[in-house]
């Protein structure tokens, strides 16, 4: 199947005069695997990624690192349930950030429980009953996830709206539906997803 792949655009700026020996260079491939040199074959496609030295931590910096120990709280489930249904890592994060902000007790007005929010009938049928186990949660809701990129084509934009708002609606649309919520919802996830990749590529740069 023909997979419509979100083309990703990774908001950085560089001069090619401030380059120096040790210059790691990134490159995003149409499938979205990301590659690394130090020698890129050209300059067109490889783009240079700078990590910039380490300053004295402030207040404000120790916050941050609060929050993003938080946010990496669940990562080796993710990354198991990544594998398992071939949906992107940074993806699957985005939407836990969005739905619950990483909060495995958080529950809707509408009734969807967890991480994933999801609702107990849609994690029935995803195989799953005890949506307060984060290992469950996730894994009912990387499944289904999956099950809307197949059936939207891999259109992130659709399935994500199919997420939060069904899949009728989106097939009804014919695309995002024009609710303010969704819309921005899959803005959102859109934001973060870049977030999450932007931060893949920092710390593969560092090791």
């Amino acid at each position: 199947m023909k997979r419509v792949i979100l083309t990703l655009f990774i908001l950085l700026s560089w001069s090619v005069a401030t380059l120096t020996a040790g210059t790691i260079y990134y490159y995003i491939d149409g499938n979205g695997v990301i590659h690394f040199t130090d020698s890129p074959p050209d300059l067109k496609h490889y783009k240079p990624y700078i990590v910039t030295p380490q300053r004295r931590e402030s207040r404000k910096q120790f916050k941050v690192k609060a929050k993003v120990v938080k946010e990496d709280r669940y990562d080796n489930l993710i990354r198991i349930y990544s594998r398992s249904f071939s949906v992107p890592f940074e993806l699957i994060k985005a939407v836990i950030k969005v739905e619950s902000d990483f909060n495995p007790y958080a529950v809707s007005p509408a009734g969807a429980i967890g991480l994933m929010q999801l609702l107990p009938s849609t994690a029935r049928k995803m195989g799953v009953t005890n949506l307060w186990s984060p290992a469950e949660n996730i894994y009912a809701g990387v499944k289904y996830l999956r099950y809307l990129l197949d059936l939207f084509d891999w259109d992130y934009a659709r399935a994500l709206a199919a997420y939060n708002a069904g899949s009728l609606r989106v097939l009804k649309a014919g695309g995002v539906p024009d609710l303010p919520e969704t819309r921005n919802y899959v803005r959102r996830v859109f934001y973060y997803y870049r977030y999450y990749i932007s931060r893949s590529l920092s710390r593969i740069a560092r090791e």
